[in-house]
This record gives C-alpha cells, sequence and structure tokens, in this order.
C-alpha cells in the first residue's frame, strides 16, 4: 500500500480496487458517479455521487494511512525531502477530511473528485 500512497489519489483508488473493493462495486452512471454496492450487513446500497462509498473507504483508511505517513516522513530528512513530506502530509489531511465528510466546497475536494475519477475508470 505504501507506494501506492505516494502517488496520490490516484495510488489509494489502486488499492481500493485492487483489494477491497475489488469485484465488489458496480457503476449504474459514470457521469453523475451512481454507484451500486454491499454495504457490511449485506445489504446493496444506491449511492448517488459515491457519497457513501467514500465515507466509508476514507473512513476504513485513515487511521493506518496517518501511521505509514507519519512513520515516514519521520524517516526522511526535511532538508532533503522536504516537498515529499509536505505532500504526504497533505494527503493525510486530505484523507481526515474525506474520512468526516468535509469535503464539500472545501480545496480537498479535488482530492475526492480525483480519486473517485481514478476510482471509477479502473472498474
Amino acid at each position: 500500500m505504501f507506494f501506492r500512497l505516494l502517488r496520490g489519489s490516484d495510488g489509494y483508488a489502486d488499492y481500493f480496487m485492487s483489494y477491497p473493493l475489488k469485484d465488489r462495486l458496480l457503476v449504474v452512471d459514470y457521469s453523475n458517479a451512481v454507484v451500486k454496492f454491499k454495504d457490511c450487513s449485506g445489504e446493496l446500497v444506491d449511492d448517488a455521487g459515491a457519497v457513501i462509498l467514500t465515507k466509508l473507504i476514507f473512513d476504513s483508511l485513515q487511521i493506518r494511512n496517518k501511521e505509514i505517513i507519519m512513520e515516514y516522513c519521520s524517516s526522511l530528512n526535511f532538508a532533503d525531502n522536504g516537498a515529499e513530506i509536505v505532500k504526504l502530509l497533505d494527503y493525510k489531511m486530505a484523507v481526515e477530511k474525506c474520512a468526516d465528510g468535509n469535503y464539500v466546497g472545501d480545496e480537498d475536494g479535488d482530492f475526492r473528485t480525483e480519486f473517485l475519477g481514478f476510482l471509477l475508470s479502473k472498474i
């Protein structure tokens, strides 16, 4: 997962389509991001805009995402890797905001939008 994380929203989408969501997601309408998936109780969920799905995805990811990023960043020398550290910390914050559902009207909405675009393109 770690090397996918370095690719940003595309890497996150690649991870989810390769493992947790593999063969478990149906796109009803690509242009409006309407998807169907089964929730943890086995109920089929119709999700316009993939709002429920992306919140579930980022909520499930945020703790491990933070651990991985903080561990990796602490191993880097800021003088030599400052831009990479800042980029990774931006990803960490974007995932946390998306997990909280705070992406509407926010600059981190771009992260969710990019993630969703990549996710749907992999189906």
